[in-house]
């Protein structure tokens, strides 16, 4: 009932996500079309924003798909010398667990296959309701004054002037904290790519570039989206070696772990003004309520609950002062 039920909202959710998110350029856009009608203002930049992405994103599928194919290639053609280098690598016994594993009967691999599918089809349908989600988005977008107002008509109805006042004020408030925190993923994302770029290329690392690019995409996962992209860097290196495969991985994890501990922390909670323990809380919280979508939304909404909060208390402190 309850996957059902999160299978069905998850495309609302990414369509709230995206028009908060999407709101932050569009607002701007239409600032520098104020000599458009407001109809055609809103229409163009909608399609300028849509398009943009859309480049973005042909860009950066033009930029990995040859190097992965290129590494796929790579590690199909020597596939003999990388079973003779793990071979060395792990020993004598070791070797004959990869020999036993390599001339095993095919159903022990069925496990593995069974994964491999469930993740592809999980992937799949997460790109389904993400898209299903921007069509969601642009409609909020496109008629955001007018949804805004029945909106608040509705509350009117039902819950009255001063209710309805206060849940405006944590609407504003929730918009600014997840603009903040978009923000903040932005330049986060931006800098944890330039820090592996020039690693990576200073280091003599293969595939430096496309690496990075993925790694900084992925980063606007929070926490735990990098290290999808460091799976792709460990494919793209493993053609070149075992050797350079494994001095990525610990490469990675001193980057990773600088820029979870360090830098991260202190350039989005510090927008959100959250403190760091916060911030990991709202990444685990949101992931084990909401799955993927989860992370990505749980540290706007701890941002927002942290804030409230803090007024709340605030409020009590100064009516106890009065008494």
């Amino acid at each position: 009932m309850w996957e059902m039920l999160y299978d069905t909202l998850t495309p609302f959710l990414w369509g709230g996500a995206l028009a908060l998110t999407l709101d932050i350029p569009l607002r701007r856009l239409e600032n520098h079309l104020q000599w458009l009608k407001p109809k055609l203002r809103r229409g163009v930049a909608l399609t300028c924003i849509t398009a943009g992405s859309l480049a973005l994103l042909g860009l950066g599928m033009w930029l990995l798909l040859p190097q992965l194919m290129q590494a796929v290639q790579s590690l199909t053609e020597n596939w003999d010398q990388v079973q003779q280098e793990l071979t060395q690598m792990v020993g004598d016994e070791g070797g004959a667990l990869l020999r036993h594993a390599q001339s095993s009967d095919s159903k022990t691999m069925q496990p593995l296959l069974e994964t491999g599918v469930e993740m592809a089809r999980g992937a799949v349908q997460m790109v389904a309701q993400v898209a299903i989600g921007l069509v969601l988005a642009l409609y909020l977008l496109a008629g955001r004054e007018s949804n805004l107002a029945r909106a608040k008509r509705l509350c009117l109805a039902f819950l009255g002037e001063k209710r309805t006042q206060k849940i405006q004020a944590v609407a504003k408030r929730s918009a600014e904290v997840f603009g903040q925190f978009v923000v903040g993923q932005c330049i986060e994302a931006s800098i944890l790519a330039g820090m592996f770029l020039i690693t990576l290329f200073v280091l003599g690392f293969p595939y430096a570039l496309p690496i990075s690019v993925v790694i900084g995409v992925t980063a606007l996962v929070p926490i735990f989206g990098a290290w999808i992209g460091g799976g792709v860097g460990f494919l793209l290196t493993f053609t070149a070696g075992i050797k350079k495969a494994g001095w990525f991985i610990v490469v990675f994890m001193l980057v990773q772990e600088l820029e979870n501990q360090v830098i991260y922390p202190r350039v989005v909670g510090k927008r959100l003004g959250l403190p760091p323990l916060w911030v990991l809380a709202g990444v685990l919280l949101g992931g084990g309520l909401l799955g993927p979508t989860g992370v990505f939304l749980g540290i706007p909404i701890v941002g927002v609950l942290y804030d409230l909060g803090r007024r709340w208390v605030h409020l009590r402190l100064d009516k106890t002062k009065d008494l």
